[in-house]
């Protein structure tokens, strides 16, 4: 997957995808001290940044910086993550901005933080801006994600229910309700909270690689249809699964932005092996884990840890119900490794 810079006045002929990153360029920020800066804003302001309502607009916008420092490849091009049955139930199951937020936030998002590199790495402290992953990991669950959850409605487009949540004078220490209108970013704060959810506009001109092909249909006015994912879905798990995780699919009223269920192509050659659904650790399991909730205790003057139990509670009876009916993702089979004659 990647996110794709569209130049102005380009076709959709010439719009181009890859999924080459440069290690070079990440060097050369190193070289530059460009990481070491962007990890210190990340640490300073964590708990603004993490605890409170503008968390994904401030990941939007902290990724959007940063890209622009670095040296884009030819195509101008950067891969992202995927957890593909997790975050399309989210986002079909998400009705304001705050569900959203926190249940990707305190699963898809800290998850992938607190089990890569162990508890003395980079990605796992508030210095996880020091690890290239931290970019393409949160161009995925804090604005593709965002993105299509956005576009599906267009009552999210400027979601009036961010203004249900709060932020953090970083200065102060005070706490007070968000407003969507009015808020600017902690520490980029010539930038509005506003500005930060208009992507394809000003220095948010870009688009992801997986809505081009939606839009083409979207201006061709061919309507939607059920990826080969949600079929699979629909035959595997009992009718009342299927409705409670994946309402847009069941009820057929879905929109093409309101899945990250791309169609797979099979190598015949292979003999397909069902796994499990994987289930990542408790908060409480590790010791990555508990020093998050420590943060989450105690940085920013509340106390998020009621939040985060909720979430991971969502999402281990999701992940539990699909390996409970034997779901086999197609995102997830092995391969044996005898060929087939």
């Amino acid at each position: 997957m990647a996110i794709v810079f569209i130049q102005h006045n380009s076709l959709p002929g010439s719009w181009k995808v890859s999924n080459i990153t440069s290690k070079a360029a990440f060097k050369a920020l190193y070289a530059k001290g460009v990481v070491d800066d962007y990890s210190l804003i990340h640490g300073t302001y964590w708990p603004s940044a993490h605890k409170f309502v503008e968390a994904f607009q401030w990941h939007r916008w902290h990724i959007n910086r940063f890209d622009q420092e670095r040296g884009w490849n030819a195509n101008r091009t950067i891969p992202v993550w995927e957890p593909p049955e997790w975050l399309t139930s989210i986002i079909q199951t998400s009705e304001i901005y705050g569900q959203l937020v926190t249940r990707i936030g305190y699963t898809a998002h800290f998850k992938i933080h607190l089990h890569v590199g162990g508890f003395h790495g980079d990605l796992s402290n508030i210095w996880a801006t020091n690890d290239p992953i931290f970019y393409p990991l949160h161009a995925h669950v804090a604005d593709l994600a965002l993105l299509k959850w956005q576009l599906a409605n267009d009552s999210n487009l400027v979601p009036q229910s961010y203004n249900r949540g709060a932020n953090l004078d970083w200065r102060t220490g005070r706490v007070f309700q968000a407003n969507v209108e009015t808020d600017h970013l902690t520490h980029f704060e010539e930038i509005t909270v506003k500005e930060t959810f208009q992507v394809g506009f000003g220095e948010l001109c870009y688009i992801h690689d997986q809505l081009v092909q939606p839009i083409l249909d979207i201006i061709a006015n061919r309507p939607p249809k059920l990826p080969a994912g949600a079929l699979t879905l629909q035959r595997q798990l009992p009718a009342q699964v299927f409705d409670q995780y994946f309402p847009k699919f069941a009820s057929k009223s879905g929109t093409y932005f309101e899945h990250f269920m791309p169609d797979l192509r099979m190598n015949n050659k292979f003999t397909p092996v069902c796994d499990e659904m994987p289930i990542a650790l408790s908060f409480n399991s590790t010791p990555t884990g508990r020093r998050l909730l420590e943060q989450l205790r105690t940085e920013g003057g509340v106390d998020n840890r009621p939040r985060a139990f909720d979430s991971e509670d969502q999402y281990y009876g999701f992940m539990n119900a699909l390996n409970k009916y034997h779901y086999c993702s197609p995102y997830l089979q092995t391969r044996s490794q005898h060929f087939m004659r």
